[in-house]
């Protein structure tokens, strides 16, 4: 995996890859606009291909709900490696990001 970030369009849902951190979340920001203004109905960001996450990049991902709830569509997130939810915890932010699932990291 690269860790240039990146969000694309695939099968009707989104994904993320990279790393979500303070360094690359405005350029990942820019990236999934278009994404945001176009699509319709739910986003389902699947994010298990991210390297890594920090709090920047746990803001970032409540930035495109709050867009995809702005639309009036749908939004979840999937494949969340241990470090987001160690941080989505930390942040008590559970209640607000809808997380649905969890990616199983090797010990």
């Amino acid at each position: 995996m690269s860790a240039t970030p990146s969000i694309r369009q695939a099968d009707g849902n989104l994904q993320v890859a990279g790393r979500l951190g303070f360094a690359t979340v405005a350029d990942l920001w820019a990236q999934a606009l278009p994404l945001f203004r176009d699509g319709s109905g739910a986003y389902e960001l699947d994010v298990s291909g991210v390297e890594h996450v920090d709090s920047a990049g746990v803001a970032l991902l409540v930035e495109w709900m709050r867009l995809a709830r702005e639309r009036g569509a749908g939004f979840s997130i999937v494949g969340a490696p241990q470090a987001m939810k160690d941080l989505i915890r930390l942040a008590d932010l559970e209640g607000l990001l809808p997380v649905t699932s969890f990616r199983q990291d090797p010990a």
